[in-house]
């Protein structure tokens, strides 16, 4: 049976914590704010939009939380990617309607426009969730002869050098989404 190192599962469960975690303290900040982006999808009726607005970040923040504990970690790893095919979906829809000039509520207000980059940078974030799907503890459960390697102090160091770089790349990644969205803007205003 083949079971990913302790040190990627951590790796990726604290990287994808951190990303939910943070998601759901922005639109907690702002919540009018992420009411009105949510509600600017026109995925749903505009009376649920609010309702649905505390479920998505209720989600997240217990998404958060599952991908923590290693006896819970796969089933927030299904939860993160449910919630990633959720938002890449209502992207996606938008993006094929032609609505490009709308918040994506992804971090809170302002965020960004919805481009194809959106939904690249999702699938990517999917991704990373696919080494938690089989946690060391529920595999020793159902198969006892199999061994998970211990952590030590230098699998300690990598994760929190790993988490620190993912984090910044996913900010440097948004960054250059954004950046590419404003200079099209720009571009098209000119022409």
């Amino acid at each position: 049976m083949v079971l990913a190192d302790p040190a990627l599962q951590w790796l990726c469960a604290l990287t994808l914590a951190l990303l939910f975690g943070s998601a759901a303290w922005h639109k907690v900040k702002d919540r009018r704010a992420f009411v009105g982006a949510l509600g600017s999808y026109d995925v749903l009726p505009q009376g649920l939009v609010p309702t649905v607005a505390l479920l998505l970040i209720a989600a997240e923040t217990l998404t958060a939380f599952l991908l923590l504990l290693p006896l819970t970690r796969a089933v927030g790893a299904v939860a993160a990617i449910g919630l990633l095919a959720v938002y890449t979906s209502a992207i996606g829809w938008n993006l094929w309607r032609g609505r490009l000039d709308m918040d994506c509520g992804c971090m809170g207000a302002g965020s960004k426009a919805l481009s194809g980059w959106l939904v690249l940078r999702n699938l990517l974030v999917m991704g990373g969730s696919v080494p938690l799907l089989t946690t060391g503890d529920l595999v020793r459960k159902a198969a006892p002869d199999v061994s998970v390697r211990i952590l030590n102090v230098v699998d300690l160091v990598t994760i929190a050098g790993g988490v620190c770089a993912l984090a910044l790349l996913y900010l440097a990644l948004d960054r250059l989404i954004a950046n590419h969205l404003a200079q099209q803007a720009w571009l098209q205003s000119d022409a």
